[in-house]
């Protein structure tokens, strides 16, 4: 009988300690202009506003939380804490999108359900083990121990410009049907983009290759900064019998899918030629290095080349 009981008071503790960290992260996420009460607290976590009372006495208990009135607000204590969790969730979805290859979609919800595991010692082995990666895949800055990276200026892909260049920077991963039409229309982190087109309800961009339109809302999930066009093409973009040369594996792409990139010898100034795709659009066979590979279209289109033979110094015009 006490066996039993220790367990059900240890998973009692347990959900305790992960709806306390869910809140400081909430609690983390907000403008200084927007602070959380319980009645909103309650909303996020999905529980009752009798319960989200106790569990905010509990954290103000613990010194992670003051109150001003109704509105609650971090410590010094609360903020280190709820740096602590951001950093194991940017993490993990760091190394589930690099290491084992899970969608973008996917990450959120699958680090949402780790986060809470790892001691702080497994989170800085993680940290190392990634290379110390300065984003997760989504663009958000990784903390960087007791502190955060300072993120770069940003503006909603909405908002911006039509016929200036921009690089996408983050895109929200929530909510999840906002998330899937970005994903649908093939946009990732690291991409450079223009508008070209903008509509009461919707914008139409431009990768220098094909137009993709999205609802203003997707757009307004996507942050977006100043960026410049190159001379570069995803490996993707090749039609069947095309050259190109290897420039570089996008910075975006890491851990064990690099590693298979470059294994395979996609490496800077590798000549590759595009032999055809499969009857649905993948896998895509590619002549390399005297051997024939297949890709799919996402492992292509994360390395850059230019198309055409590579030209040499002094080799005729």
């Amino acid at each position: 009988m006490r066996r039993p009981l220790l367990r059900l008071l240890e998973r009692g503790r347990r959900r305790r300690r992960h709806r306390i960290e869910d809140a400081l992260k909430h609690l983390a996420g907000l403008d200084d202009a927007l602070p959380a009460t319980a009645k909103s607290l309650a909303g996020h976590l999905g529980l009752s506003l009798h319960r989200t009372v106790v569990l905010v006495g509990d954290m103000q208990m613990q010194g992670l939380v003051r109150m001003s009135g109704q509105e609650a607000r971090l410590t010094e204590r609360g903020s280190r804490e709820a740096v602590r969790v951001v950093r194991a969730h940017r993490l993990i979805e760091r190394y589930l999108a690099d290491e084992v290859g899970e969608p973008l979609d996917a990450l959120h919800d699958a680090a949402e359900r780790r986060e809470h595991t790892l001691t702080p010692e497994e989170v800085d082995a993680l940290d190392a083990l990634l290379g110390y990666p300065d984003s997760d895949p989504h663009g958000d800055p990784i903390p960087d121990g007791d502190r955060t990276r300072d993120a770069e200026p940003e503006t909603p892909l909405s908002d911006w410009p039509i016929g200036a260049p921009c690089v996408v920077t983050h895109i929200e991963d929530e909510p999840p049907g906002l998330l899937r039409e970005i994903l649908a229309r093939d946009l990732r982190p690291g991409d450079t983009v223009e508008v070209t087109a903008r509509e009461s309800g919707s914008l139409t961009v431009h990768d220098g290759i094909r137009h993709r339109d999205l609802t203003l809302l997707a757009a307004a999930q996507v942050r977006v900064a100043p960026g410049r066009w190159r001379d570069e093409a995803p490996m993707s973009s090749l039609s069947e019998g095309e050259d190109a040369v290897v420039r570089r594996v996008d910075d975006q792409c890491r851990g064990a899918a690099r590693r298979r990139l470059l294994d395979l010898g996609l490496t800077p100034g590798a000549r590759v030629t595009c032999l055809f795709s499969a009857m649905f659009g993948e896998p895509v066979a590619y002549h390399i290095r005297g051997v024939a590979i297949a890709l799919r279209v996402e492992q292509a289109r994360a390395v850059w080349v230019t198309r055409g033979p590579e030209r040499r110094e002094g080799a005729n015009s």
